[in-house]
């Protein structure tokens, strides 16, 4: 069974009885641990209790396959349904996830968790294809569901957030979803509990040297030609574990602003007016530059700039190569056009 993205908010809260197990899989690793966290609530409220919560590696089963059968028709300590959460999931485990889903061998919900598969990966097929299996995907949160994770969290705490601050704030975080609430929380704690109102100052005070900065300086590498500190940022990046696809769509925003920012210009307004109309507003430390490359990227050059980008991008989505390298191919290709 294949979940869609707007399918699994009611998956999550009422999952078909007769599912023997679900993966989680993307690329944004918060994300699939949040979602397999509460979905494993469902049936065991405390993933301590050893009687009716197993965790294992993907490579645990791949040696001993038999383990996992074990494991299913193994009756709790006390009764209620078990959980075997089965981490790190790769093709090699697809026969005998597969396996588990046909057979029916005792009651347990097995839980796998997984990075980035792609549409041809056996284990994603495994559990797309079961009727008694479901996918879900977890990809990196795009500006509106951060959006509503930033005022969930922060309406928790009695708080309001402007407009502009919400841009910048969402801008700011990364795509990881559990280091995003722990930015959001960490704004909520600076502003302490509500009623109050957070300010683009607040954001920049407490979330400007968040990791999602790296890739802002990415951007700016990029767009500025900058070949060393665009190979430094990104090979900071990858080790930060920032995902190919979210660090081209970064760069990609960038090149859309100065795009958006051109347009003002172009209509009249001077270089400092059309960068405060930019929703957020141009980081203050970041002016200089951002100026200097409005000049730099007009016209068919700018358009070029984005194809490159988007064309990587898909590239990332559909060949199977190796994204880090799709990615760097691409963005140093536009900022070498930089140069130029």
């Amino acid at each position: 069974m294949k979940i869609t993205a707007r399918q699994i908010d009611g998956f999550l809260r009422n999952p078909p009885a007769e599912l023997r197990g679900v993966l989680f899989y993307g690329p944004d690793v918060g994300l699939v641990r949040e979602r397999s966290q509460i979905f494993s609530a469902l049936f065991v409220e405390d993933p301590k209790d050893p009687f009716r919560h197993v965790d294992l590696e993907g490579k645990d089963i791949v040696k001993d396959p038999a383990r996992l059968a074990d494991e299913s028709a193994a009756i709790a300590f006390g009764g209620g349904r078990r959980v075997i959460l089965l981490r790190d999931g790769k093709d090699d485990l697809a026969e005998a996830v597969g396996d588990h889903l046909e057979s029916g061998l005792g009651d347990a919900m097995v839980i796998t968790i997984a990075g980035d598969l792609a549409p041809r990966s056996a284990l994603r097929r495994t559990f797309e294809g079961a009727d008694f299996g479901a996918a879900v995907p977890c990809y990196a949160d795009e500006n509106e569901s951060l959006s509503q994770l930033a005022i969930s969290v922060l309406r928790e705490a009695g708080l309001e957030i402007e407009r502009d601050a919400l841009s910048r704030l969402v801008f700011q975080l990364g795509v990881d979803r559990r280091v995003s609430r722990q930015e959001v929380t960490k704004l909520a704690l600076f502003k302490g509990n509500g009623p109050g109102t957070i300010t683009i100052a607040d954001v920049d005070e407490v979330i400007g040297d968040a990791a999602a900065h790296s890739l802002d300086d990415i951007a700016l590498a990029t767009a500025s030609g900058s070949l060393a500190t665009l190979d430094t940022c990104l090979a900071r990046s990858f080790r930060e574990g920032n995902e190919s696809i979210a660090v081209l769509r970064a760069v990609s925003r960038h090149f859309q602003k100065l795009h958006l920012a051109g347009g003002y210009r172009d209509h009249g307004m001077d270089e400092t007016s059309a960068m405060k109309k930019l929703r957020p507003p141009v980081f203050f430390k970041r002016t200089s530059a951002f100026s200097r490359q409005m000049r730099q990227w007009r016209g068919a050059r700018l358009e070029r700039a984005m194809t490159i980008i988007s064309d990587a991008e898909r590239e990332c989505k559909m060949t199977g190569a190796p994204t880090d390298e799709i990615c760097s191919r691409a963005l140093f290709q536009v900022a070498r056009a930089a140069q130029r």
